[in-house]
């Protein structure tokens, strides 16, 4: 008899089409292959049961009870013959998706891609991390609403976004706050009035509690019936199981982030010092690392910045800064230079030296050491930053910047090299 298998969401639907059979396979532990097994005849249900398909008692349970449920003399199905090819079939595309296959046989023609250029890689994980009050939650729903939006060329802050379905999994707050949020961030966006009691948004919001592995299959459902290509995570101390410092944690964390195949930008919050909460395995498991702080605030709002800490496959990316005014029921972002915020310390002596010549002009080499020790007084930790090492620092960042031709000296005078509007300043800071 001949059947079809189709992978759907977290399992398998295997039909026979002359019969009018279909096997809807969820749930599926790999030792063993046991499986939660759902069968249709002429689209009614007939039984449901959690066989293992490598236990032939197991089986023959499961058969004992759809011949009892529908029996063969009156209904025409075999149903020995369909439970054994349905679960060979299952067992060996399980196998399949996991065999091991020649390097040249993967197709490397897309390369490495953006789903939100450039903060979000796709298909991989982001992670963005930082102090409580950052802002940090806001702006993954901004980011959110610009891809279920379809905000392809939002190029006039440096972004452009792939048009995506969004999944949010909330671990943080609850469905009325996101909502909230949404609808300030269209507000300010000019999609919708800030007083309306419904948002035009479609992207889709569910409430998590316990650790994302417990919820892995429905959430693979989720991506499959709603043809989501971004999932957001907020937050990741919530969504794991145990403790963040351990890598017994993370580990498994991180497989199940891996087997969403899909995009996705994950939340997750600084500890006691200052760092990312978490293992190293926390930091090595994401594929691209922001850590985002808050440079001001104000009645009408706030700064933060975001300086990537790590990225593979992808250039390390140069730190951007973002204004975040609340005004008339709405909330509007705005890209803006590091150089011109509070964390202009946080950047680079390459970049420094590279900014105050773009903005303060041709300097000799005593006055720019002077200004960037303003500029750059201490380091990451708080401690200030001896002067002689300073001086050096500004130095080896001179050499290098002239290696790169950014930068040229005459007579000691040391002069940005005007950048071709072609070329542009694509490592300045933003």
């Amino acid at each position: 008899m001949e059947l079809t298998i189709e992978e759907k969401g977290s399992g398998y639907v295997v039909t026979w089409p002359s019969q009018n059979v279909v096997m809807q396979i969820k749930d599926i532990k790999p030792k063993g292959f046991k499986a939660q097994v759902a069968v249709l005849l002429n689209d009614q249900p007939v039984h449901r049961s959690n066989p293992t398909f490598n236990s032939v008692s197991g089986l023959d349970a499961f058969i004992r009870k759809l011949n009892k449920r529908r029996p063969p003399e009156d209904y025409g199905v075999d149903w020995e013959q369909l439970v054994e090819d349905m679960s060979g079939i299952v067992i060996d595309t399980v196998r399949k998706a996991d065999a091991a296959i020649k390097i040249r046989d993967i197709d490397l023609s897309d390369g490495v891609a953006w789903k939100i250029d450039n903060v979000v890689v796709e298909n991989s994980c982001t992670l963005i991390w930082a102090d409580g009050g950052t802002g940090k939650s806001m702006f993954a729903t901004f980011l959110s609403v610009l891809a279920q939006q379809a905000y392809m060329d939002y190029s006039q802050h440096g972004l452009v976004i792939e048009p995506s379905n969004v999944l949010y999994l909330d671990f943080e707050t609850n469905a009325n706050e996101i909502g909230n949020r949404v609808r300030m961030i269209h507000a300010g966006l000019g999609i919708d009035s800030p007083d309306i009691e419904h948002t035009t948004s479609n992207i889709t919001y569910q409430k998590l509690v316990g650790n994302l592995t417990d919820h892995e299959d429905y959430v693979r459902d989720l991506i499959y019936e709603n043809d989501i290509n971004m999932v957001v995570i907020d937050s990741m101390g919530r969504a794991i199981s145990g403790e963040l410092n351990s890598e017994e944690s993370v580990i498994p964390f991180f497989a199940t982030v891996e087997k969403l195949k899909t995009t996705v930008l994950l939340i997750s919050h600084a500890n006691k010092q200052g760092d990312l909460f978490g293992s190293a395995f926390t930091n090595n498991s994401a594929r691209l690392v922001w850590e985002a702080k808050r440079s001001s605030s104000s009645e009408a709002g706030m700064d933060f910045s975001l300086f990537c800490r790590k990225a593979n496959n992808v250039p390390m990316q140069q730190p951007q800064s973002w204004g975040v005014e609340f005004k008339d029921g709405g909330v509007v972002y705005s890209r803006k230079d590091v150089f011109d915020t509070d964390d202009v310390g946080e950047l680079s002596y390459y970049q420094l030296v590279y900014n105050v010549l773009k903005t303060e002009g041709s300097s000799d080499r005593n006055n720019l050491k002077e200004r960037i020790r303003e500029l750059k007084p201490r380091d990451a930790r708080g401690r200030d930053i001896p002067t002689d090492r300073s001086e050096r620092n500004v130095e080896s960042a001179v050499s290098k910047q002239k290696k790169d031709g950014n930068v040229t000296e005459s007579d000691g005078v040391l002069t940005l090299v005007t950048q071709s509007s072609e070329g542009g300043d694509s490592w300045q800071s933003m």
